[in-house]
């Protein structure tokens, strides 16, 4: 068991990127970098209600297949979830460091049964000065 990834073994090569990895396109809008993509489509869709909070919501498509929603805290402006494929990503206990605010938790769940199947969090963030040699900045367009 892979302790690392909650006991979900990889199932490809280590080193070797699977195509069209789901996850790196979760994490480039959670990052907020789909927004400013051109090739991002995006639409307003009706608001939700989601733990006592009124989120407003976008439809990100075109850049992403099949289409994502994303939805904000109307009050705050922050992410508070993502809806796409068969899970809802929901983002919470913001935190501040070097004047940028991060949600430090984040907990998947399965559409079909409302259970969460994973759980991410933030315990320590260190700001490098550089990249690690090897990668590269992808940035905006």
């Amino acid at each position: 068991m892979d302790t690392r990834t909650g006991g979900i073994a990889a199932e490809r090569e280590p080193g070797k990127k699977k195509k069209d990895e789901p996850a790196t396109k979760l994490v480039w809008a959670w990052t907020l970098e789909a927004l400013t993509d051109s090739e991002t489509k995006i639409e307003a869709i009706a608001d939700i209600e989601d733990d006592g909070k009124t989120l407003a919501g976008l439809r990100l498509s075109q850049s992403i297949t099949p289409a994502m929603d994303v939805y904000f805290d109307k009050e705050t402006s922050r992410l508070m979830r993502i809806d796409w494929r068969s899970d809802i990503h929901r983002f919470s206990e913001w935190k501040q460091q070097d004047n940028i605010w991060y949600p430090a938790r984040c907990v998947g769940f399965k559409k079909s049964t409302g259970k969460p199947w994973y759980v991410s969090e933030i315990v320590e963030l260190h700001r490098i000065d550089s990249l690690p040699e090897g990668l590269e900045a992808t940035g905006s367009k």
